[in-house]
């Protein structure tokens, strides 16, 4: 039998014997492990998190360890070539974020170790902070500043420089902690498995300290691609329900970027019936009408969609949205073998890359860590400019300065720089 952490797939198995998954992972620790080893467990604003400090060897050691027990068991039946892929995450809803700086010893460390690789040595590390005194060996985590004020839109330099160099750590080694992850789980998969990372949600996350800005840093290791919902913070009836991160770059480098649909739909138990119906006051047309505009983003911004109950409360219960599921579905695969790719909306019929998106959106990921001011500049530029762009009514693409820097993008007439505020 499978072990007990996979009882619920035993049991969707036991309902419908040719189901097949999609693993979301939680390497997020037990309680009782954390109590054990209290200086891995990360601490924000001075209170300690039921999750790591991603750069923990001893968590890294036993999150390996973990995804090896795992994959061993999808690899024999009754699961053997039913697991589609893998969703490893960790920290904050699993999803790669703090909400905080992590001044936790192991954080401490890991940052020393960065700051290491950064400098040359104290001299060099003493220049760029204007710190007489300072370190590679004592360095500190700098006390966190606030960033709701719209008067310091940018870190003072060089006094601020250790914000900087922090914030770059965060999001660097985030991102080698997912890639390592990769690289471990990569070969004990099965033809065909992919392994996808709730990461890279550039136009959704306001603070730097999210972690969540060195996409470019693993857009070419050996995961296969990332995983989001459609956004938070535009996805009602008649709104956009954009992608969170740049979906172009990602493609531009052979992953894939799959779109999660979790619509709240109003369906729920009523415990006066003993039936699943949808709350009263919502119409079942408005709630299709947004799942059709979310497959729609999916069919030709991205490279795949899950519809999701995510909190197991009975969303999907309706044979009805399962008949307007099975429609979409028919859509997209006609959709891909008139075009014969993964991703339709971004080859031709030849298969080469369109090169007639008229704007190109481009985000940097290395000026956020420059920014001081976070959501009222943030918002502003990467959420609500990204929604204008999908509103403007001509094709757009979402990509990285890096992509553009490194000639990796057909020329386009109109490029839309979100937030070039650090060039070399």
């Amino acid at each position: 039998g499978l072990p007990a952490t996979l009882a619920p797939v035993e049991r969707v198995l036991a309902a419908d014997p040719e189901a097949v998954f999609l693993l979301r992972v939680n390497l997020n620790p037990p309680d009782t492990w954390l109590h054990a080893n209290r200086e891995h467990a990360a601490h924000i604003a001075g209170q300690a998190m039921r999750y790591t400090s991603p750069v923990s060897a001893l968590w890294q050691e036993a999150a390996r360890a973990a995804l090896s027990t795992l994959a061993e068991a999808a690899n024999a039946p009754p699961l053997k070539g039913r697991v589609l892929g893998y969703v490893p995450g960790a920290l904050e809803q699993q999803a790669w974020k703090r909400s905080g700086y992590d001044t936790s010893p192991a954080n401490l460390a890991g940052f020393r170790e960065w700051l290491g690789r950064r400098y040359a040595d104290d001299a060099a590390l003493q220049a760029a902070w204007q710190l007489d005194g300072a370190g590679l060996g004592t360095a500190q985590i700098p006390e966190p500043v606030s960033t709701d004020g719209t008067d310091a839109v940018f870190f003072d330099l060089p006094a601020m420089q250790p914000h900087v160099d922090f914030l770059t750590y965060t999001s660097e080694s985030t991102a080698d902690a997912i890639a390592a992850l990769a690289v471990h789980l990569k070969p004990l998969l099965g033809p065909g498995q992919l392994v996808l990372a709730p990461y890279g949600y550039t136009f959704e996350h306001f603070d730097a300290h999210t972690g969540h800005f060195a996409l470019g840093a693993i857009i070419d290791s050996d995961l296969d691609g990332y995983i989001s919902p459609v956004t938070y913070h535009d996805r009602g009836l008649g709104e956009t329900g954009a992608l969170m991160g740049p979906v172009d770059s990602v493609h531009n480098h052979g992953q894939r970027w799959i779109a999660v649909d979790d619509t709240r739909t109003g369906m729920g138990f009523d415990p006066e019936t003993g039936a699943f119906a949808r709350m009263k006051g919502l119409r079942d047309e408005d709630v299709f009408n947004v799942q059709r505009r979310n497959f729609a983003t999916a069919l030709i911004r991205a490279d795949g969609l899950v519809w999701s109950d995510p909190e197991g409360r009975g969303w999907l219960h309706d044979e009805e949205q399962w008949r307007l599921f099975q429609d979409l579905h028919a859509i997209y695969r006609d959709a891909h073998a008139v075009r014969g790719t993964q991703t339709p909306a971004l080859r031709d019929q030849e298969g080469g890359a369109l090169n007639h998106r008229p704007l190109v959106v481009v985000a940097d990921e290395t000026s956020r860590f420059y920014q001081r001011c976070g959501e009222p500049l943030s918002a502003a530029l990467f959420n609500h400019t990204r929604n204008a762009a999908l509103r403007g009514g001509t094709p757009v693409s979402f990509v990285l300065l890096q992509d553009l820097l490194d000639g990796r993008l057909p020329p386009a007439p109109v490029y839309l720089f979100l937030n070039a505020f650090r060039l070399t």
